[in-house]
């Protein structure tokens, strides 16, 4: 069986898991301790079976906005600005835009994205998201 399944090229994989948690849309939590995990390729895809006996848990609101601003707040801190380019597709580096000699640098929030942006010019693209930022 497992050569007959070779030759029409699925390849099929035991997981050693201690643990598997689905989380719905809706906030349900599926927890597997111990399951028989089974991953199977073929065509180019993977299929996953997990076999076992659920814990069925509910993620409150609360959990669901602190892992949604958590995750945000990766989003931001490892984003580089100087990997953005414009809508008009030039680059966003901030360190090239002149403050004219002020010494004092405005900060404001992006009216799109909300991301904290000094703004050193007249009008500056948000390095983040590419909106128009008004001094």
């Amino acid at each position: 069986m497992k050569q007959m399944m070779q030759q029409m090229g699925i390849d099929i994989t035991e997981i050693n898991a201690d643990s598997v948690t689905i989380t719905t849309k809706d906030g349900n939590q599926f927890i597997f301790e111990a399951p028989n995990v089974t991953r199977m390729a073929a065509q180019g895809n993977d299929t996953y079976q997990v076999v076992g006996n659920p814990e069925i848990a509910q993620v409150s609101e609360d959990e669901i906005e602190r892992k949604i601003k958590d995750m945000l707040e990766e989003m931001i801190n490892t984003t580089d600005p100087s990997d953005a380019t414009q809508p008009d597709g030039t680059d966003s580096d901030i360190s090239n835009i002149s403050n004219g000699g002020n010494s004092a640098v405005q900060i404001s929030d992006c009216p799109n994205c909300y991301t904290q942006i000094e703004n050193v010019g007249d009008i500056q693209y948000c390095p983040f998201c590419g909106a128009n930022i008004q001094s």
